[in-house]
């Protein structure tokens, strides 16, 4: 068995225990909702056992060690996740999240101005609009 099928495997089973075991014991319902809170992390949960499916399926060349850069760009990106978590409760979603793709939009080198728009602030807005306004689900 290669790397990318043990991993593979691995997704599957992490989204059937979120599937069958963790959504279930975690989300509930608040009265009067307008949709079901557990849908958004049930998709999560199928998206994972799907995608995991397929890679345990095709196959795959050898595994290849990434470059440095990669891996320090990965670093940087959960970096600034971590803090954009740790920050959120003090400074609030919007805030939060418009700084956070403004720095990963400059950590990949987009430079055209519609879509550095669009993702910087746009997506967290929809974002908060979806939550906050539709589903009445509070975001910090």
């Amino acid at each position: 068995m290669t790397v990318n099928r043990l991993l593979g495997a691995i997704v599957v089973a992490f989204g059937a225990t979120l599937l069958l075991w963790l959504i279930p014991a975690n989300v509930s319902a608040a009265p009067g909702s307008v949709m079901d809170p557990a849908l958004f992390p049930r998709l999560a949960a199928w998206l994972l056992i799907g995608l995991g499916t397929l890679q345990l399926i095709v196959p795959s060349e050898a595994p290849q060690v990434p470059p440095l850069w990669e891996v320090l760009r990965l670093a940087g990106v959960a970096a600034l996740t971590l803090a954009a978590v740790l920050l959120m409760p003090e400074t609030g979603y919007i805030l939060t999240s418009v700084v956070l793709m403004a720095a990963l939009a400059v950590l990949v080198h987009e430079r055209r101005i519609h879509w550095l728009a669009v993702i910087v602030a746009g997506l967290p807005v929809a974002i908060w609009l979806l939550f906050e306004i539709v589903l009445q689900r509070p975001l910090p």
